[in-house]
């Protein structure tokens, strides 16, 4: 371009920003843009703080964002600082921003609050609250804000995981299974969360069927979450001898997780028998926890209680 004699502009450093993530590539072209002096351009700064943030350098981006100062801002910059945290670690950032925002006098756009919101969201979903993440989903649900969460956080796998299993308590299993195969490098936790996810929706077929993919597809060995997520599954359906027999052939022992959630599966479905094997399997694991003694308690009255009805 500069041997035909075309001189480059902020039109084309913008440009250049715009098509990388790298992160050495977009600092080169940050100075490159102030040799060519288009740095002063509010449009560049605010691509280059897009570029940081999208590059992870969340440091870098905060720091043409300040250079900007605050009478040359525009609602973009602030977009463009609440948008890179909420990818990143630092989602509660996003929302302080947000505030900030308020005190000078801006006036947020529909895109400002959506993005806060799902900074809010993937904030929650990081620390685990997901009762919160949930209410902040479900009020967007409602304002008519469907959640595009997939496109915003597709790089974090930690909150797409969590994000997994709240969308599979929010009944929305579709959502799930999307953020699932849009997880670029896929963790033992997200094939966990997917299993569960299933095993929430009571959907067998899908269980068994990421279950097995896991191995023949992925080649990744199974681990006791993934026996127990199918052992629920199983459970929850009323299978409780395939259930049984499923916990039976793991090729580890069994922890107390594994029995109680078998056991509470036979409370549901009235089945003394296999519920006072579990039952009996969780004493030897956890003999000074409370639960299993309440959980046969329930289920010899159940049964009970359904010979009488019966009766």
């Amino acid at each position: 371009m500069r041997f035909d004699g075309i001189r480059p502009d902020s039109v084309t450093v913008m440009g250049l920003v715009q098509f990388t993530k790298s992160l050495n590539l977009v600092k080169a072209i940050h100075s490159f843009g102030i040799r060519i002096e288009v740095d002063f351009d509010v449009s560049v700064a605010n691509t280059f703080i897009s570029g940081y943030a999208k590059s992870g350098d969340l440091d870098s981006a905060e720091a043409v964002f300040d250079g900007i100062g605050n009478y040359f801002r525009t609602l973009v910059s602030w977009n463009s600082m609440i948008s890179g945290h909420s990818n990143f670690e630092r989602c509660f950032d996003g929302c302080r921003l947000y505030r900030k925002i308020l005190l000078d006098d801006f006036k947020p756009d529909s895109s400002t609050v959506v993005t806060c919101q799902l900074a809010f969201i993937i904030g929650y979903a990081e620390k685990g609250n997901m009762d919160e993440a949930m209410l902040i989903f479900h009020s967007m649900e409602e304002n008519g804000q469907k959640p595009d969460l997939v496109t915003v956080i597709s790089d974090n796998v930690m909150v797409c995981n969590a994000l997994m299993d709240m969308y599979a308590k929010c009944g929305s299993i579709f959502d799930a299974e999307r953020q699932f195969y849009n997880i670029p490098e896929k963790t033992v936790v997200s094939w966990t969360s997917m299993i569960h996810a299933c095993a929430h929706a009571g959907l067998l077929d899908q269980g068994w069927e990421f279950f097995n993919m896991m191995t023949k597809e992925y080649s990744i060995t199974h681990g006791i979450d993934h026996y127990s997520c199918v052992a629920d599954l199983l459970g929850r359906k009323g299978k409780l001898k395939e259930a049984f027999e499923h916990i039976l052939n793991m090729p580890t022992k069994p922890d107390a997780d594994i029995w109680g959630k078998l056991l509470a599966a036979c409370k549901i479905h009235r089945d003394a028998k296999i519920g006072e094997y579990a039952a009996h399997r969780f004493f030897e694991l956890e003999p000074h926890v409370s639960a299993p003694y309440v959980e046969m308690a329930n289920l010899y009255a159940s049964v009970e209680s359904g010979m009488t009805l019966r009766k």
